[in-house]
């Protein structure tokens, strides 16, 4: 598949940690940019399947 959704998929469980690492332990500097980063790492990685995806599959016939 590639090097891309394997990094962007990297990027969202970090925000996953961080965020749930802010959530139990009550530390707002550990939960903020670990939100962002799941937020983005999502983003990207729902960009990059969405590319590969489309790359791979031929179009469908009409008819």
């Amino acid at each position: 598949m590639g090097l891309e959704p394997a990094l962007a998929g990297l990027v969202v469980l970090v925000g996953i940690g961080l965020t749930s690492f802010g959530a139990f332990t009550h530390t707002a500097t550990a939960m903020a940019p670990g939100a962002a980063l799941a937020l983005f790492g999502g983003g990207w990685l729902g960009n990059s399947l969405a590319r590969v995806y489309a790359r791979v599959r031929p179009p469908a016939r009409s008819g």
